[in-house]
């Protein structure tokens, strides 16, 4: 048609997923999507003709067909050889337009928040579009946009759609609305190819439309979602929390899907670190692991590491021990130890207290990530002392973060089969709670594999992030299997990688808060 068009190509392949806007919008709609999805597969949008950065004559008629014929010549000019084609509102008789004209092209079809079937038609039209076509066309988009916008709570998107609908000239408006009562648009044909149809819970989409679209569609997976607008896929939907049902649903996807949906919530939680440079930065830390000692008196069924004081091998390790290990730490360039033991039943305050003030005082550039909740419970009940003056005291003397060690499952009926003589659920929180008020940030942990189930585990990760709403102390988590070598407690089979990382994708999108 001799029409610039304009539009954004994310990437190389012969299949692309092209982004369709709706009614009086452009590509932007679809930023977050396509930038998400651009690093698994080749993503282009596009202005359509009249829209955004595309030119906007008035010598036109701007009909699906226009559109068809605009997409195809995108597809031509970025050599695409087949397309995914997700439309938007009023993109889906666009792209519904398109695979008419050349089903062989199209692999796929998703529908956002759009119709197989015309809400207006000629008897009704005018009724609809006459206040668009009056000199009062700015207020009537302004309350249609208002109208449909209502469910999004976040004013500053509301103002963003109104401005971007705004943008859109009268004349495209118009004749783009007027072009959808075109009959041959509505078809009753059937659409042989895969489609995936979201739609928002509101009253239009009735029972009696889904099954139309059934009848219509025989590879149809069809969503309903709830507390989400017209415009879905600007809503920041990474803010609304997934639930522990929908935790158990997104744990039985393939492997690859749920850590494609875990990179997907690191990106968006990243992107505004480091200067916008979030995405592509990684952080870590150097630090060693310090045992001070292994001797404990709470024998839990999981652990190989804790001894006796009647064992041959059990130790307290010495000053110039622990010298030794923080001078080789420094010469490797780490800056934090993380120091952990067993309870052991006669060390006394003053010699934590002394540990703590001869490290802080000899290596001020390492930074102690010391002693778990289970110790310091232990701590308070073994120096008779309220738990809050011994972290208290531990601060003071140089502690300067708190491991989350001991975590292991929080749901009491697991601890009480593993580790009956250790704290419960609560007294782990109960520490971080006063560490937190105190300060102290600390860091969260699971230990999984052995007796707990998948519930078990999502619940651990729900009081975990509880926690981190009450009190905002923990800064990361992490997660191991049990490894049941030279332990009591046996396991049918050890847990394998692909657990370990599928334990490691969910609990990166439950736990949204750390």
């Amino acid at each position: 048609d001799h029409l610039k068009v304009h539009y954004t190509d994310y990437g190389k392949g012969d299949t692309a997923l092209f982004f369709v806007h709706g009614w009086s919008c452009d590509e932007t709609v679809w930023s977050e999507q396509a930038s998400a999805l651009a690093e698994k597969i080749r993503v282009i949008t596009i202005d359509l003709p009249g829209h955004g950065q595309s030119v906007k004559p008035k010598t036109i008629e701007y009909t699906m067909d226009l559109y068809a014929r605009a997409i195809d010549a995108v597809l031509s000019d970025a050599t695409v050889k087949s397309v995914i084609l997700v439309g938007h509102s009023n993109g889906t008789p666009v792209i519904r337009r398109y695979y008419q004209k050349f089903p062989a092209k199209v692999k796929a079809l998703v529908i956002v928040e759009g119709p197989l079937r015309p809400f207006v038609n000629k008897d009704n039209m005018e009724r609809f579009i006459g206040p668009f076509r009056s000199d009062g066309y700015v207020q009537a988009m302004g309350g249609f946009v208002d109208a449909v916008t209502k469910p999004i709570k976040d004013g500053a998107l509301r103002d963003k759609i109104k401005a971007l609908m705004l943008k859109t000239p009268q004349h495209v408006a118009v004749s783009e609305f007027e072009a959808t009562v075109d009959p041959d648009l509505w078809k009753e044909d059937k659409i042989d190819t895969p489609v995936l149809m979201i739609l928002a819970k509101q009253p239009v989409w009735t029972t009696e439309y889904e099954q139309f679209v059934r009848g219509l569609i025989p590879k149809l997976d069809y969503q309903v979602w709830e507390n989400v607008s017209h415009f879905l896929m600007m809503e920041k939907l990474e803010g609304e929390r997934i639930s522990s049902d929908e935790a158990i649903e997104l744990y039985s996807l393939p492997l690859e899907e749920l850590g494609a949906l875990a990179d997907v919530r690191r990106n968006l939680a990243k992107e505004k670190s480091y200067g916008g440079r979030g995405r592509e930065i990684v952080t870590y830390i150097a630090d060693r692991n310090i045992n001070y000692t292994n001797v404990c008196n709470v024998y839990c069924k999981f652990c190989a590491f804790y001894r006796t004081e009647r064992d041959e091998d059990h130790y307290v390790l010495s000053l110039e021990q622990i010298d030794q290990k923080l001078d080789e730490l420094t010469a490797a360039g780490g800056v934090q130890i993380l120091m952990q033991g067993g309870h052991h039943p006669k060390l006394p305050f003053s010699w934590y207290v002394d540990l703590l003030q001869h490290i802080r005082k000899k290596y001020p550039h390492i930074n102690i990530h010391g002693f778990s909740p289970p110790e310091f419970q232990h701590f308070a009940e073994t120096f008779r002392m309220p738990l809050r003056e011994v972290i208290s005291e531990f601060k003071k003397a140089g502690l300067g973060s708190i491991p989350g060690g001991g975590g292991e499952i929080l749901v009491d009926r697991v601890r009480k089969k593993i580790s009956p003589l250790k704290i419960n659920s609560d007294q782990w929180l109960e520490v971080m709670q006063v560490a937190h008020e105190l300060g102290l940030k600390s860091s969260a942990t699971m230990m999984f594999g052995h007796v707990e189930t998948i519930e078990e585990r999502i619940e651990h990760l729900q009081r975990i992030r509880d926690q981190q709403d009450r009190s905002g102390g923990f800064t990361a988590f992490i997660c191991w299997t049990f490894q049941p070598q030279h332990t009591v407690l046996k396991v049918k089979q050890p847990t394998g990688v692909a657990e370990y990382l599928r334990m490691q994708a969910l609990a990166r999108i439950f736990l949204d808060n750390i």
